[in-house]
């Protein structure tokens, strides 16, 4: 569960963890309809305007965009989006401009996304941000990023079973032919045989295919690989080569 608290008229907004059920926290009712939550240093100033969001239930993206280029996304103004936020999935060319993601003014309203306002993973090309204002996530106002997959198993000298480890990533196609992947040690993030070698997928078996699981895909690449990279300490990066600017006043409200 995490919290966020704002002060409506600051535009103050600032967010963290929260467990109702400990030893620490209380509700008290005032009236017929208003709770006080009593958490030691917290819940001090009137005019707090407390929200409370399960983390962990992301079920959708709030908007989507999935494999596409030369994407433009301009004047838009976004008050409330649930799950995921706003996310760019294994896209090309993408520009934010003139954008808000604020609440609608009049509503009592606080919240803009239920977690991330703008979350890109596996953008290649050029990532633009120009001229937006963010405010009253429950999570990141910008979130970029790459995505490692972990080797699982050597099938043979070409082929590999990979899989997404983190809790809330699966069920899309990482990989497609002619992509180029490096393979790096999970310990040091340094790449194996000491230089950023790069291998190219002739054959890709996505999540959910071909007897996969939603978290597993099995890839094969255009020569044999070093031995050794079947190790689970092993993960294999997909290289996008994504430049990301942001300028012109981007900015957080706060």
């Amino acid at each position: 569960m995490t919290r966020a608290r704002a002060f409506p008229a600051a535009t103050a907004f600032c967010r963290a963890r929260f467990h109702m059920c400990g030893s620490s926290n209380s509700l008290h009712r005032i009236g017929c309809a208003c709770f006080i939550l009593a958490n030691g240093r917290v819940c001090k100033k009137l005019g707090m305007v407390y929200e409370l969001c399960a983390s962990k239930t992301r079920e959708t993206a709030g908007a989507f965009h999935w494999e596409s280029e030369d994407l433009l996304i301009e004047q838009v103004n976004v008050h409330y989006m649930h799950g995921f936020g706003w996310l760019t999935q294994m896209c090309r060319n993408v520009t934010y401009r003139d954008c808000r993601f604020m609440p609608r003014p009049g509503t009592g309203k606080f919240t803009t996304s239920f977690a991330d306002l703008i979350h890109a993973s596996g953008v290649g090309g050029r990532m633009t941000i120009e001229n937006c204002v963010f405010g009253h996530a429950h999570d990141d106002p910008i979130n970029l990023h790459g995505t490692f997959t972990r080797v699982e198993r050597r099938l043979d000298a070409r082929t590999l079973t990979l899989r997404y480890i983190h809790k809330q990533q699966g069920g899309f196609p990482q990989f497609h032919t002619g992509d180029e992947v490096i393979f790096y040690a999970r310990d040091t993030l340094a790449p194996l045989c000491g230089k950023e070698e790069r291998y190219r997928v002739v054959k890709s078996i996505d999540p959910g295919a071909g007897g996969n699981d939603l978290k597993t895909m099995t890839v094969t690449f255009d020569r044999d690989l070093p031995k050794g990279n079947h190790s689970a300490n092993r993960p294999a990066a997909k290289i996008c080569c994504g430049e990301c600017d942001i300028y012109g006043g981007s900015r957080h409200p706060q």
